[in-house]
């Protein structure tokens, strides 16, 4: 299941890409590329109530992270109106991804990073199972 959805984030990723970067393969594109760390989260008990597919799907498994965007791109707006606006062109049909979702961070980037790392922290996720994008050319096959 972490290995689809893993998938699914890098899908996202190389969609959303090309949308910041005109040439993501250029050699002038080296270092403008968002970046992204992302790891899987494990559903806990909350207060408010959740959407019950929130909770079902993947046994509530999901992913989230930190990413980190380039100062100068293609993107006319901001991550998380370009994801509520252009929600059908990442999440579609056949697709396993339900939602694609991005909050800017309002509070230290070090609470952030420690609330998104949660899984990690506690050892319930492995650094195996962690995302950093984009990937080293010598990670891709």
């Amino acid at each position: 299941m972490i290995d689809e959805m893993s998938k699914e984030v890098e899908r996202v990723y190389a969609t959303l890409l090309t949308r910041v970067i005109r040439r993501p393969t250029s050699a002038g594109s080296v270092g403008m590329h968002p970046v992204w760390i992302v790891c899987p989260d494990y559903p806990v008990w909350k207060r408010e109530k959740q959407l019950v597919r929130d909770v079902t799907v993947n046994d509530g498994i999901h992913f989230q992270g930190v990413g980190l965007m380039p100062p100068k791109s293609r993107l006319a707006q901001p991550l998380d109106k370009h994801f509520d606006e252009n929600a059908a062109f990442y999440v579609r049909g056949k697709l396993p991804l339900i939602r694609a979702h991005a909050k800017p961070i309002t509070e230290s980037i070090g609470r952030a990073t420690d609330y998104t790392m949660k899984a990690f922290k506690t050892g319930r996720v492995s650094h195996d199972e962690m995302l950093i994008l984009p990937r080293a050319l010598s990670e891709i096959p």
